[in-house]
């Protein structure tokens, strides 16, 4: 029965002499011999081909540890997919980490309390490899480097003047833009460096989203920089994102009171032809209508108006000017005052002064003798008292 037992856990003697070693003198083995490899193949690796942690670690063993690493007797277990494999050292470090204990005693021949210790050991291990991996060159720092270096207060002036360049030709401005028109101003003033990035598809969308991946410091993307680098400049290109567009919106801002103020001006010009115009008309409030067919019939072109604004904007605009009071339909004139209406009634005593009618037989109404259209003011001796039926059936002529 024993016998059975100790042939089940075959790698039981292994995993007892590696429970020590997994500390952090292992990780920093495991981070000189990955070092190591990239200095003697003098190049910058892509993300891609940087070994994994299962792999360096298995070599630890193998270099350090070689007492150890022959107590390790392989085996051949079934994975997930139900085929048949050989256990090696880096498969045992993978399965005893990523499997439950249950499942990787069974593959790896280890007892269930060996198993969780090693996984627990393992992942204080890896946390210190990734660390050192994220310290490894990438094929994209020589670019990171040069960039920072260039980056100074010419190089944010240009930028601004090459941004402002691009608003004047397209006539409109987001922040969105920011990032493309910087990624164009490097690739046309600064084609050396330009040409040092590395990208698996020199395509539109790959460097769109290269170029995105700079200004958000997403390290999840992988576009082959060390985190330090990729952090470092990310830092600097929001530096400039924010003063660049702090000065374009100043930019706008002085381009939009301009442009305000020059309106104004024509405004006043145009405004006061127009009201005095209408004043001496008689009018106290217009429509729209009744506008166009005052700037016809005064030769005023209306584009001089709708260049400037909107024309129900000049109509609200120049109703307030004529002291319009909103609570009044346009096609109405500002009511009489009731002392007014009182001092008329009682003149005419109160009847009609064509049919001689009064009340309850008829409602009566104060009327403009000279229609206001035709200039009549509201004074006494323009004034006179007519029943609805006179006032409906009279034409608004000079009578």
């Amino acid at each position: 029965m024993q016998k059975t037992k100790r042939h089940e856990r075959n790698n039981e003697r292994f995993a007892v002499d590696l429970i020590p070693i997994l500390d952090i003198a292992f990780a920093n083995k495991c981070g000189q011999i990955l070092f190591e490899q990239f200095k003697s193949s003098n190049k910058q690796p892509l993300y891609e081909e940087l070994p994994t942690f299962w792999r360096i670690a298995s070599e630890v063993v193998k270099e350090y540890y070689p007492r150890i690493r022959r107590n390790f007797l392989t085996v051949s277990s079934t994975n997930k997919f139900g085929n048949y494999e050989t256990i090696d050292i880096p498969k045992f470090l993978e399965y005893v980490y990523n499997y439950d204990y249950i499942s990787s005693s069974e593959i790896c021949r280890i007892s269930q309390k060996n198993a969780i210790i090693i996984k627990d050991k393992l992942t204080s291990v890896k946390l210190k490899y990734e660390e050192n991996i994220r310290k490894i060159p990438r094929a994209n720092d020589n670019f990171a480097n040069e960039l920072e270096r260039l980056i100074n207060k010419k190089l944010v002036l240009d930028f601004e003047r090459f941004l402002k360049q691009k608003i004047n030709n397209s006539g409109e401005f987001d922040e969105r833009m920011i990032v493309p028109c910087f990624r164009d101003f490097i690739k046309e003033n600064y084609n050396d460096t330009w040409k040092l990035i590395y990208s698996d598809r020199d395509d539109e969308y790959e460097m769109q989203l290269f170029w995105n991946n700079l200004f958000s410091a997403d390290y999840s993307n992988k576009f082959h920089f060390t985190e330090q680098n990729l952090i470092k400049l990310s830092t600097k290109l929001n530096q400039i994102k924010q003063q660049v567009l702090s000065y374009i919106k100043d930019e706008i801002k002085k381009s939009e009171q301009k442009e305000e103020l020059e309106k104004q001006v024509k405004l006043k010009d145009i405004s006061r032809d127009i009201i005095n115009g209408l004043s001496k008309k008689g009018y106290h409030g217009i429509t729209r209508s009744q506008l166009i067919a005052f700037l016809i019939e005064t030769g005023i072109p209306e584009s001089s108006l709708t260049e400037l604004y909107n024309i129900n904007i000049w109509v609200d605009f120049i109703n307030d000017k004529l002291g319009f009071s909103k609570s009044v339909k346009l096609n109405q004139r500002k009511p009489l005052p009731t002392g007014i209406r009182y001092e008329v009634f009682k003149r005419d005593n109160y009847k009609c002064v064509i049919c001689g009618r009064g009340p309850p037989e008829v409602t009566l109404h104060v009327d403009h003798i000279i229609p206001v259209s035709k200039g009549g003011k509201d004074t006494l001796d323009n004034l006179r008292t007519l029943c609805d039926e006179c006032n409906l059936n009279k034409k608004d002529l000079i009578q």
